[in-house]
This record gives C-alpha cells, sequence and structure tokens, in this order.
C-alpha cells in the first residue's frame, strides 16, 4: 500500500486490514508530516479493498476500527 499525498498538506498513511479484524495495529515511529491514517480491508481471496475510514490521531498505537470517520464526511484540512 502507498501512503495519500495531500499536496501542501502533507500524508495520510494507507493502513491494511483482513476481514474479522476489529483493531489496526500501527507502527511505533512519529511522522512530523503525517495528516492521519486511511484504514483499508483487503480481500485477498476475493481480490478487492474495502476503504473502512479514517482517523486523524492514535496516540495508543492502534486504532479501533468502529471509531473511524468515514471517508465521505467533511475533511477540513484539504481544504486549508
Amino acid at each position: 500500500m502507498a501512503d495519500l499525498v495531500v499536496k501542501g498538506r502533507g500524508k495520510l498513511e494507507c493502513r491494511p486490514v483482513w476481514p474479522g479484524t476489529t483493531v489496526c495495529q500501527l507502527p511505533l515511529e512519529a511522522r512530523d508530516d503525517l495528516l492521519g491514517y486511511v484504514v483499508v480491508q483487503v480481500d485477498e481471496r476475493a481480490r478487492e479493498a474495502t476503504l473502512l475510514g479514517y482517523r486523524s490521531t492514535a496516540a495508543d498505537g492502534e486504532i479501533d476500527l468502529g471509531k473511524l470517520r468515514s471517508i465521505a464526511s467533511p475533511n477540513p484540512w484539504l481544504f486549508l
């Protein structure tokens, strides 16, 4: 997976999860230019991926997938 670059703002880190997963584990290293995380559910058997949502922060090193924000919701940092 590749990060998504928001020109002039920073990056959204794409994080893969597998079907049935409830938590997305994150790397411990911090990134100064990181806007947040986009979580993508990968189904290798079906050869497809689904954007589940995003979070701008995850201080404890993981993201509860039930607390993701919708990709369809307004993202104010995209318009600054």
